[in-house]
């Protein structure tokens, strides 16, 4: 079995692909929301994009991916 590593270079060369994405799955949380948590977040380049709106948010971004 061939091991591939993760690449956040390659990963962010469609960078601007994957935030819209995220941006459109954003505007589907509740503004009432006060934690966001991105599982899978890659390089983390999206993680500002996740804050919530109103008192005190939170927001968390974590991944599993390995150089």
């Amino acid at each position: 079995m061939t091991s591939v590593w993760w690449d956040p270079g390659q990963y962010l060369r469609f960078g601007g692909e994957r935030t819209r994405a995220f941006a459109d799955l954003l505007a589907r949380v509740p503004v009432a929301a006060r934690t966001v948590a991105d599982l899978g977040c890659g390089p983390g380049n999206d993680a500002p994009l996740s804050g919530p709106a109103g008192p005190r948010p939170r927001s968390t971004a974590s991944t599993r991916a390995r150089r």
